[in-house]
């Protein structure tokens, strides 16, 4: 028996099947839109990294932590900015699409404050909003740093600005090398995670990996654990027996009832220690890199999509993310009905040299729910849910039957249609909707006091998830 609430059940593994015939599991690419931001001020130089976070305030419209970095030989610009030259950034928008870069005069830069810096030697700011924190703890902040604060340190703040240290001491170990994080929450046991790319010794060459820490109060956190490693199938990506892909970092993020995550996979062409000795700033790894789907239950046991294909694909040649998909905000907005993810795009591949390389955000769109669907051809197909109870009773699905057909029947936990609610009495879902209201012709809502379980039917459809009210 699975008790669900009022969040939107997606399809993404088999949780919530117990029955399938003749339907196929679809994955979904995004498309696209974009740049939305790109390095155009003295103290971006040309790159700017959605390694960081895009909250949408009702009143204010869109938020968007980033950072720039402007690389060796910089650090005379601005107080306390190290080597890599990385600043954490503060932009707005009113509609998600154009943004802004307010005058904050917190942290000076070429002798000024007239900037959108909140401050310098930070990388990848992940933030979180808790309405119900105390007023001083409402947005939360890990964010790495060199020198000084080096290693991973955890901020909070009262608007998102003015940020200020929980305790100085690192997260981790300043040793351990895991300067790319995203922080996400769940909101049923109310314990946070913090998703890392680490180094693992175990390969030749070593491979970047994605380790886990999680907290139940945001201070102390416990030791990492690995979550996500090649196997098999990545190394069979090889131009040589010695490379092969690995994982530059992960998106994980709480999504309607499960977490998902995108994950780019970078798969290394070649290395050379000394790329940047000619003074070309490149990088020693080289190759591409995309965003593929995983998903997990609980946060920590994660799982790749069966299908490997990109969610999150590499632009079109010449485009300003043909090279790279480096990484995205710790997680979507939700923009009508659609879901919007901000991610960092490169140009080259990963050891382009600067120039012509530059790092810009773009903006990934799908609708709402919109990752993978159940689908159907030409025949008939069907979905079993197991045993459910839920809290409401009207059920609303989200699918696309447009010159097909799809219909809902209620049967008992044996399998037995109530009646009522038969596939023949159901009136039928047509057209594309995120929010279609299922009915039969003598029903319009379910007993949701007793166990029953959804069968689904479709033909040439796509059924992305379903909902109780």
């Amino acid at each position: 028996m699975i008790e669900i609430g009022a969040e939107r059940q997606l399809f993404v593994d088999d949780r919530l099947i117990s029955r399938v015939h003749g339907l196929e599991r679809r994955l979904h690419r995004a498309r696209k839109r974009g740049p939305v931001l790109i390095a155009e001020r003295p103290w971006e130089g040309t790159r700017v990294y959605c390694f960081g976070t895009v909250l949408r305030d009702e009143t204010e419209g869109y938020r968007m932590w980033y950072i720039s970095r402007l690389g060796g030989g910089n650090q005379h610009r601005a107080p306390g900015l190290s080597p890599q030259g990385d600043e954490v950034c503060y932009a707005t928008s009113p509609d998600g699409v154009h943004w802004e870069r307010p005058n904050l005069g917190l942290s000076e830069f070429d002798g000024s404050t007239d900037n959108n810096i909140l401050f310098a030697n930070g990388h990848c700011p992940s933030v979180l909003y808790d309405p119900d924190a105390p007023d001083d703890e409402r947005y939360r902040m890990a964010v790495h740093g060199w020198g000084e604060h080096a290693g991973y340190t955890l901020r909070h703040s009262a608007d998102g600005l003015r940020w200020t240290f929980y305790d100085e001491s690192p997260m981790f170990s300043p040793t351990v090398r895991n300067e790319v994080m995203c922080l996400t929450h769940d909101p049923r046991t109310r314990r946070y995670f913090a998703y890392h790319r680490r180094w693992a010794d175990n390969y030749t060459p070593r491979r970047r990996v994605i380790g886990a820490s999680w907290s139940d109060d945001f201070r102390h956190w416990s030791p990492a654990r690995l979550i996500i490693v090649p196997d098999e199938q990545d190394i069979g990506h090889a131009f040589s027996e010695r490379l092969g892909a690995e994982f530059y970092d992960m998106s994980g993020f709480w999504y309607e009832s499960g977490f998902l995550g995108i994950l780019p996979v970078f798969v290394v062409e070649s290395y050379e220690p000394d790329a940047s000795a000619d003074g070309s700033n490149k990088s020693p790894w080289d190759g591409p890199i995309e965003g593929q789907f995983v998903h997990s239950n609980d946060g920590l046991d994660w799982r790749r999509f069966e299908d490997r294909t990109p969610i999150l694909p590499r632009g079109d040649a010449g485009s300003f993310d043909a090279g790279c998909i480096l990484g995205c905000a710790n997680a979507p907005v939700i923009h009508d009905d659609q879901v919007w993810l901000y991610y960092t795009g490169v140009n080259t591949t990963h050891g382009g040299s600067m120039p012509p390389k530059t790092i810009s955000i773009g903006l990934a769109v799908w609708r709402r729910d919109g990752f993978v669907s159940l689908a159907a051809g030409d025949r008939d197909g069907y979905v079993e849910t197991p045993p459910l109870l839920t809290v409401g009773s009207q059920l609303y699905i989200n699918a696309n039957s447009t010159g097909g057909q799809l219909t809902a029947e209620i049967v008992t936990v044996d399998g037995a249609v109530r009646r009522g609610f038969s596939r023949a009495e159901c009136v039928r879902c047509e057209g594309d909707a995120v929010r279609h209201r299922v009915t039969w012709r003598e029903r319009r809502g379910i007993d949701p006091t007793h166990p029953f379980r959804l069968r689904f039917h479709l033909r040439n459809a796509d059924l992305y998830s379903y909902r109780f009210e």
